[in-house]
């Protein structure tokens, strides 16, 4: 006898993590931070190996109320997670039920038509612009009575381009106030366009706006695994919940704590994965190759031959995502991989235009 699943799951694949890379490869496929971490947050870390078998504090009120301090932000509506995804998930199980319609651009993160299978809700993807952006005018025109979330990542992942000031201004005016609305930052450091929207300068015009960050990406923090969400103060019990506790490890919660302390240093780091950044999008285009602007510390190549072109960089050793038909995202990696991908790039061109 076969045990039973639900239907809704059949046919649907899960998140799909960036393959491994030998001593000599660039793995450009999970926008990882490729810095080694600080010494201080290594030591900080180190600190807590004895005592594992002890389970965590519940809460780390620390790094609560570092965060909080950092951001000028009240710490009774900053939640913990292992990373900023489960954060989402908790917001969907809080908020959103059968019947109920979870939104998003499309494509956007591969984990958000993840996060209503548990709840039974609906899914409701909307399709990008042809430069890889949010349509928010179509987003808008499409709530309606079920809809109890919509999600909007900028810079979006994994084409890259923000959302700008002016476009959420107009987009929230236009959002029932009993709809959460989640603005996933998770590349945010990242940007440099000063159009973009910025969720520390909106987050007390709109009640029903929740932010969401990540110690994994900018800062380095990616497999230590902790997020960060500012939550409605009316989602706050809700959220809590349905969290699952202890998420956070004390060693997690001492590095994050650390590398906050380490904020001039990481950004130096920042303003290099820009540079090599622009590098890259540059040369891209150079080649003919229609990139969408960036904010973020990856590069989207659209195109239908996805799969064709990540065996091709595969062959020369560099592992990048393939989004097969769309296109390719590029994590902008190790500075030496920029001159290598170029060359492969242009290679690939060719290529393809003789074939």
């Amino acid at each position: 006898m076969t045990i039973r699943t639900r239907k809704e799951l059949q046919g649907i694949g899960g998140y799909s993590q960036g393959r491994s890379a030998g001593p000599s490869w660039f793995k450009l496929s999970s926008n990882e931070n490729p810095n080694e971490p600080f010494p201080e947050v290594l030591e900080a870390v180190q600190k807590h190996t004895a005592g594992f078998n002890r389970y965590p504090k519940p809460v780390s009120t620390e790094l609560l109320e570092k965060i909080a301090a950092r951001y000028q932000l009240p710490a009774s509506r900053i939640l913990l997670g292992a990373g900023s995804t489960p954060l989402l998930y908790q917001a969907v199980a809080a908020a959103a039920g059968v019947g109920d319609e979870v939104m998003f651009a499309w494509r956007s993160f591969e984990a958000y038509p993840l996060l209503a299978l548990p709840t039974g809700a609906t899914n409701v993807r909307i399709p990008l612009t042809e430069d890889g952006r949010h349509n928010l005018p179509a987003m808008a025109a499409t709530i309606t009575e079920h809809t109890r979330i919509i999600i909007l990542c900028s810079p979006n992942n994994p084409t890259g381009p923000i959302i700008t000031t002016a476009e959420f201004t107009e987009f929230m005016a236009k959002v029932p106030a009993d709809i959460l609305v989640v603005l996933d930052e998770a590349y945010v450091e990242y940007v440099t366009n000063p159009e973009a929207v910025n969720g520390l300068e909106e987050w007390e015009k709109y009640p029903n706006l929740m932010l969401l960050r990540t110690f994994s990406k900018a800062w380095g923090l990616a497999g230590l695994r902790v997020g960060w969400a500012l939550v409605p103060e009316e989602m706050v019990g809700a959220m809590r919940l349905v969290g699952i506790p202890m998420s956070v490890p004390n060693g997690s919660a001492a590095g994050a704590i650390a590398v906050l302390d380490l904020e001039e240093r990481v950004f130096e780091r920042v303003r290099e994965t820009i540079e090599s950044r622009e590098l890259l999008v540059q040369g891209l285009r150079d080649l003919g190759i229609p990139v969408p602007d960036s904010e973020s510390n990856f590069v989207w190549i659209p195109t239908k031959e996805a799969q064709v072109a990540f065996d091709y960089y595969f062959d020369h050793e560099l592992i990048l995502r393939a989004f097969p038909p769309e296109g390719i995202r590029i994590t902008v990696g190790e500075s030496a991989s920029v001159a290598k991908l170029l060359e492969t790039s242009r290679e690939l061109v060719e290529k393809l235009l003789t074939n």
